[in-house]
Formats: C-alpha cells, structure tokens, sequence
C-alpha cells in the first residue's frame, strides 16, 4: 500500500514515519481484524508514532494488548509488561576488540536459525570504523507476530509485582514454569502482591505472599 493510500484510508495515521507505515501494512496482512484499533499518539516534540491498542476478550482494561513503536523499536505491551523489539540497526562500539567475537557469535546464531543476508547485513560505517548490523523489517515482525500470537494462544502469562497501586516489577512466563516463578517471587520479595494475566482470562489471579508459596 502506498504512503498516499494508507493515509487515504487510514487518515488518523497521517504524520507516521516509513518504519511505522511498513508495520501497519503487516499488522493488517496478519491481523486483519484489527483494522478499527489503528492509532497514532504524539510526543512532547509532535512525532508521531504507531499505537495499536486491542481490548481482551476477558475482563478487558485500559491496558489490554498494545503495540506501540517509540522511534528505536517496537514495543509490545500486555498489561503493565512489555517487550521490545529493536529497529533496523545496531552499532557496536568503535575499537572494540569484542566486536569481531560478537559479529562471529551473531554469524552461528543466524546460520542455526537458517537466516541469510537478506535479513541481517554487517559493515563497517567509515571514518570511525563502527561496526553496523541491519536488521531486515521482515525479521523483526516475524518476532513480534511469533510472540503476540503467544500471547494470544496463552502460551504467555504474565506476572505483575505491584504495592497498592503501584507498578514495582513484571515478566512472563510459559504457563507451566509459573508455580517455579510465583515460588521465586516469594523468595525474593517476601511479603510481595501482585497478579498473574493471560490472554483468555485462564491463569488470571491475585497473588499475596501466603498464596504464592
């Protein structure tokens, strides 16, 4: 879809950068259904930039499913957790002898996964000689989809460290390693609260201290 028909059928996402309108054109090929949850926020600077906010089926809030772009990445929320998953390019810092170790371990990860140089390039950026990785915007969809359809088959739950009101720590987890997670908070945060969240409502549950155990 081009820049004049995008906004053509989606005006209210007028002003949103190259990165964010290739996004919307994959989230509509991969989640037409979401089409009327499109959304833009701006910043105190007027950047605008990609917010997509879907309500869940179960006792939905006003943070439910949220993929949010902030410039360098793409972040996905699910209740007070979230995830990044960073943009098109990585620097590495110029001189650094581990550069090469890590471009190598890169190379083997990327051989594992089956990946080629259409997905991920490396060079050298002249005069400083920093090393550039450029990851293809196809790769880091494939990820956000991989993991927000986890989200949505509830193989993703996650768990809310909070006081009263308050936000203090999150994570997720598969749903078989939450009684390993809960016993672990209690360890950690004796006395903590908080909740666990799934998509369907199936591992929701408010957790103390005595419960968690």
């Amino acid at each position: 879809m081009s820049r004049h028909n995008l906004f053509k059928t989606f005006p209210h996402l007028k002003g949103i950068n190259r990165h964010d309108r290739k996004m919307v054109e994959r989230f509509l090929t991969a989640y037409p259904q979401w089409e009327s949850y499109l959304g833009m926020v701006t910043d105190n600077y007027d950047r605008c930039f990609l917010n997509i906010k879907i309500p869940a089926p179960v006792n939905p809030t006003e943070r439910d499913l949220i993929i949010a772009s902030n410039g360098s990445s793409l972040v996905v929320h699910f209740d007070w957790h979230h995830t990044h998953f960073y943009g098109s390019e990585r620097y590495l810092d110029e001189g650094d002898i581990r550069n090469e170790v890590v471009i190598e371990q890169l190379r083997q990860g990327w051989k594992i996964r089956k990946l080629t140089n259409q997905d991920y390039t490396i060079r050298l950026a002249p005069p400083s000689k920093s090393w550039i990785i450029f990851q293809s915007e196809n790769l880091i969809f494939n990820d956000i989809k991989m993991f927000i359809n986890s989200i949505l088959a509830e193989q993703v739950v996650v768990f809310i460290r909070m006081a009263k009101d308050q936000w203090l720590s999150s994570g997720w987890c598969q749903p078989a390693m939450l009684p390993a997670v809960l016993s672990s908070l209690t360890t950690k945060y004796p006395g903590w609260t908080g909740y666990t969240r799934s998509w369907l409502g199936t591992y929701n549950k408010t957790y103390n201290s005595a419960q968690a155990d």
